[in-house]
């Protein structure tokens, strides 16, 4: 019950998050591949609740924790996008707000790249499920393994979104800021002129 008003109490948690790095806590941001439905530990941090991101459901969840049990860690974006697509619960909205809450970061890109991309491999995806559908074969189908590495989407080389994009991204979908606060740079000035 707890783990369900998370979205819904975004000021205590930033309270929270306040108080764990007060104490030297790190606080990680969600994850794919380790994260789970509340909030957990990773390797002496806290690891960001995958319930607490804006419009991702306990069955997406429970389908990205059991796939990555089942068929270990996701790669990169197009493999997420694939194998989420196959469990037929992938939609555009999903895949944007894992973005913006740095679920994927894990997944060797760039938030920005990951935005650049994303809606090409689910039109992708998409796609190649109706060409199944009706018995069309793709050149995909008839290429060795080693050589499918070859077809796969090339991230874009546009860099990063500034620090101020990402932390707003992660207010819109988590409610709260997790790799940061926009008054950090500001932190040794209003500290002194609070008790």
């Amino acid at each position: 019950q707890r783990q369900m008003c998370i979205r819904d109490r975004p000021n205590k948690v930033a309270e929270y998050i306040s108080v764990c790095r007060q104490m030297g806590i790190q606080i990680l941001p969600p994850d794919i591949n380790h994260g789970m439905y509340g909030f957990s530990v990773d390797n002496g941090a806290i690891r960001y609740a995958l319930s607490a991101i804006k419009s991702i459901g306990r069955p997406v969840i429970r389908a990205i924790v059991n796939d990555t049990n089942e068929l270990g860690e996701f790669r990169n974006l197009e493999d997420f996008i694939t194998r989420i697509s196959s469990r037929e619960l992938m939609n555009k909205r999903l895949v944007e707000n894992l973005i913006k809450a740095g679920a994927l970061d894990v997944l060797g890109g760039t938030r920005k790249q990951f935005m650049s991309i994303y809606i090409q491999i689910v039109d992708h995806m998409q796609q190649e499920k109706k060409n199944s559908m009706v018995g069309q074969m793709s050149l995909f189908d008839m290429v060795s393994e080693e050589q499918k590495e070859e077809f796969q989407i090339r991230m874009p080389d546009v860099g990063e979104y500034t620090k101020e994009n990402l932390l707003g991204f992660e207010k819109e979908v988590l409610g709260v800021y997790v790799s940061g606060h926009p008054l950090e740079p500001y932190e040794e000035e209003w500290r002194k002129v609070i008790s």
